[in-house]
């Protein structure tokens, strides 16, 4: 799930992708609708990362780990953003809509990208030692990640050309979060961080199978 660039509407997965008034006072709009799935590989659920600034163009991601772009309000067809072998994923613009940041494997593990867009060349890696979940501050001046339970900061230069400069820890915890839920986000002004930590209480820890049991259920008859 993803707001809009106005902060009005809610973007959401449901096999197809939506879009809703966060008051939920309008009605629902379809911006992937489940004819346009059938353009994307077999078996293909999308769910959306990111929002260009301007509100044209959508990133989401796949199942297959892949990073796909739409157009809502165009005969464009959904394309895949970055191509090749490897799993990238997590990806989101800059705030001035220039560059993208996001996580790929193409290393043997993931770590942190940023490539200029929309023509994608020369991509920067500005993780060492491995990092997911990429943010951007809101005066794109700096990436967040995480790196195992540390959560990293890198500050980056993005106005003409890209420079970034080594990563450095802003503070450790076990914040897991939850199925596709992201991990954190960042407050408008960079200074506060909204981490997302699973329930142990509610995850399963025991199974209980009983066996034979009909004719105890005959019993109670």
């Amino acid at each position: 799930m993803v707001w809009t660039p106005d902060g009005r509407r809610i973007t959401f997965s449901a096999g197809p992708i939506f879009e809703l008034p966060a008051d939920t006072n309008g009605a629902l709009e379809t911006l992937l609708s489940p004819e346009q799935m059938h353009t994307l590989p077999a078996g293909t659920l999308p769910y959306p990362t990111a929002w260009s600034p301007d509100g044209r163009d959508l990133l989401f991601q796949s199942d297959l780990q892949a990073v796909w772009v739409l157009s809502p309000g165009t005969a464009a067809s959904p394309r895949r953003l970055l191509q090749g072998q490897f799993n990238s994923h997590d990806a989101q613009f800059s705030p001035d809509g220039r560059w993208i940041v996001y996580a790929s494997d193409e290393t043997g593990r993931d770590e942190i990208y940023v490539r200029h867009y929309p023509d994608l060349i020369d991509p920067f890696v500005i993780s060492n030692e491995g990092g997911t979940t990429p943010r951007w501050s809101r005066d794109s001046r700096e990436i967040f990640y995480r790196q195992g339970d540390a959560l990293m900061a890198v500050s980056v230069d993005a106005t003409r050309t890209f420079h970034a400069d080594k990563p450095r820890r802003l503070f450790t915890g076990q914040f897991t979060g939850a199925g596709r839920d992201a991990e954190f986000d960042v407050s408008l002004d960079g200074k506060r961080f909204v981490m997302v930590k699973s329930d142990e209480a509610s995850m399963l820890t025991r199974l209980t199978v009983v066996q034979n049991w009909f004719p105890e259920l005959k019993q109670g008859d």
